[in-house]
């Protein structure tokens, strides 16, 4: 199981650091998937995830990831004056996501959901975090990181996923959210003038062989 998320924010608007971290898991909806993959995961390969932001003020802009050349894949969201951009070229496990907010008011959260790309976030489990878990999914490690600004933030599991039939193991999860803290990330421009992105993400992501059609409680 292997569905890292390291955030490293590089907002350069502050020289206070403060830190990104994993405040947990709600269980949720249990899905049911064929099988996971054990191998890596490509910006390529995630094609139809779902990404949500929330802005402050209100309202919320959504994308669609597509599939790019190579290893590389991305989407742009805008909404009502609101909106970002995702990135990723590589594999998920050590390449970085690139997030940019783009338009207007703070970005207070992103919203990964990825059963309609058969994809799934696995958060690490055993001593050190080295043990499987789902079995073939391989290893996978808790979202952290840390921001150049004073501005933190913390990730939540959602709807824990199950394959071939089995119980839940606990570390395969169908959504991810990472809220950002207080009035959230703004939009910062760099002194030539462009805007400067302001997280990179890395991802280790698994693929689902297919979801089942059907959602169980528990």
């Amino acid at each position: 199981m292997r569905r890292l998320f390291l955030l490293l924010v590089t907002a350069a608007i502050s020289t206070n650091a403060a830190t990104i971290f994993t405040a947990g898991q709600n269980a949720g909806t249990t899905l049911d998937a064929v099988d996971v993959t054990g191998f890596g995961t490509t910006g390529n390969e995630m094609g139809g995830i779902t990404i949500t932001g929330a802005f402050a003020g209100g309202g919320s802009a959504v994308c669609t990831w597509v599939n790019g050349g190579g290893n590389a894949g991305g989407c742009t969201a805008a909404s009502g004056g609101r909106g970002f951009q995702l990135a990723l070229d590589g594999d998920t496990f050590s390449a970085s996501w690139l997030l940019t907010n783009i338009l207007g008011a703070n970005l207070l959260s992103l919203t990964f959901d990825g059963p309609v790309g058969f994809t799934v976030f696995d958060r690490a489990t055993g001593l050190f975090g080295l043990g499987e878990g789902t079995a073939g999914s391989s290893l996978g490690k808790d979202a952290s990181g840390s921001t150049s600004s004073a501005v933190g933030g913390s990730a939540t599991y959602n709807n824990q996923v199950a394959t071939m039939g089995n119980a839940a193991v606990g570390d395969l999860y169908a959504q991810l959210v990472i809220a950002f803290d207080g009035a959230g990330w703004p939009r910062v421009r760099r002194p030539t003038g462009s805007w400067t992105p302001t997280i990179l993400v890395c991802a280790a992501a698994r693929r689902a062989l297919a979801y089942r059609n059907r959602a169980r409680s528990g």
